[in-house]
């Protein structure tokens, strides 16, 4: 029941964000970058609640195995990071940005239940190969 409160925080604190971004414009993405694609100025940084909100769900329910629980924090961190250090205007080339990202997707997965092998009654993936599509599909959101 608790996932609830934490949902809840993100939202508030993401409502905050957006609402302190648009009178400071601070956050806020400039219409005119290369990979921009909003018209107008819009809000950015929502990250930043659900990262917090993960954070204070960390602090609160410690994974069961605390060296699990670093890895999939690190992991989160660094994806967290190569996203809002773009959100505060300080670009990071793709290339770099990719590699955090691919960096934390793999602390992520390599820690957590998220990869799956079997698809019965239709087939089943050897793990090497299901461990990149986990990795692919986390990496694609």
């Amino acid at each position: 029941m608790l996932w609830v409160l934490y949902f809840l925080t993100s939202l508030f604190i993401c409502s905050l964000v957006v609402l302190w971004s648009k009178k400071s414009m601070l956050f806020v993405d400039n219409a005119n970058k290369i990979q921009g694609f909003h018209h107008a100025r819009t809000p950015r940084a929502g990250g930043l609640g659900i990262f917090l909100s993960f954070a204070l769900a960390c602090y609160f329910e410690p994974f069961e195995m605390p060296f699990k629980g670093f890895f999939v924090f690190l992991g989160l961190l660094l994806v967290f990071l190569s996203g809002f250090l773009e959100d505060i205007n300080l670009s990071l080339s793709p290339k770099i940005r990719l590699i955090l990202q691919a960096v934390g997707v793999v602390c992520i997965i390599s820690s957590t239940p998220l990869v799956v092998s079997d698809f019965s009654p239709l087939f089943s993936l050897p793990y090497f190969i299901a461990f990149l599509f986990a990795i692919f599909m986390l990496g694609y959101q």
